[in-house]
């Protein structure tokens, strides 16, 4: 089971709507009760996981750029 988000460094919320594919939902549905949280948390610690995920990327590939022009000097 994934831990928990703490929300209250998540806040101050904001409210949107998004659209997600039904199959998609379905199974965050199932993953948030079979996990026992809310499905608001569990998309919370998923995009935070993710956009954390990209940032290292991104800041890896920066590094890699910066290292080649350094070395090609």
């Amino acid at each position: 089971m994934p831990p928990r988000p703490n929300l209250s460094a998540v806040k101050p919320m904001a409210q949107t709507t998004v659209r997600f594919p039904r199959s998609l939902l379905k199974r965050a549905r199932i993953r948030a009760a079979t996990d026992e949280i809310t499905l608001q948390a569990l998309l919370i610690a998923a995009l935070d996981t993710e956009l954390t995920r990209r940032e290292k990327a991104d800041a890896r590939r920066l590094h890699r750029r910066s290292e080649r022009r350094a070395t090609a000097h």
